[in-house]
């Protein structure tokens, strides 16, 4: 689970220590821990992340539910432009042991629902709750943030849109020429 960035964020849990977890546990990230999950995902800023986490599960398999809470700011994709989402989204995990979860993947296809737990494979009794947070938060954003304006301010800086270079765009200059009296 861990990226090729050195990161901060980082909050290890055993299997052990989630299943003695009674009580719901909160996550908050410092600023620096949130400069780093920006980086790591190419994102422009990442302010108050937090998370509140609930666990469950027996054994090897520990499900977490939670929500995660951030506002994030990524480029504009036509623009470039900072535009920032505030998140608030819930989720659920099912945490089991990566040798388990290669042998459910092999025992059979699976038609996923819309209420289908995404599972995530474990080494060592251990895994990282940041790392969770972080990745949920990552899924709960448009990976194409575009901002509302975009349009408008690519045209104030001489950039032409898909209508005006578009293969009828010649056609409709000319019938604009020819109806003008």
């Amino acid at each position: 689970m861990a990226d090729s960035i050195a990161e901060t964020f980082t909050r290890i849990m055993t299997v052990e220590e989630a299943h003695r977890q009674i009580d719901p546990l909160s996550i908050t990230a410092t600023p620096e821990e949130g400069t780093d999950v920006a980086r790591r995902f190419d994102w422009l800023g990442v302010k108050d992340m937090a998370a509140t986490l609930r666990f469950s599960g027996s054994g090897t398999v520990v499900v977490i539910t939670g929500n995660v809470r951030a506002s994030v700011t990524q480029a504009c994709v036509a623009t470039a432009r900072p535009i920032t989402t505030r998140v608030d989204a819930p989720f659920t995990v099912r945490l089991v042991p990566m040798a388990q979860m290669e042998v459910e993947a092999e025992a059979c296809e699976v038609e996923l629902s819309d209420v289908a737990l995404d599972s995530i494979g474990y080494d060592d009794a251990r895994f990282d709750l940041a790392d969770i947070i972080a990745e949920t938060l990552a899924l709960s954003l448009d990976p194409w943030p575009r901002r509302a304006d975009a349009d408008e301010w690519l045209r104030a800086q001489g950039v032409m849109g898909e209508q005006d270079v578009g293969p009828f765009a010649g056609l409709a200059a000319l019938k604009a020429k020819l109806e003008k009296p």
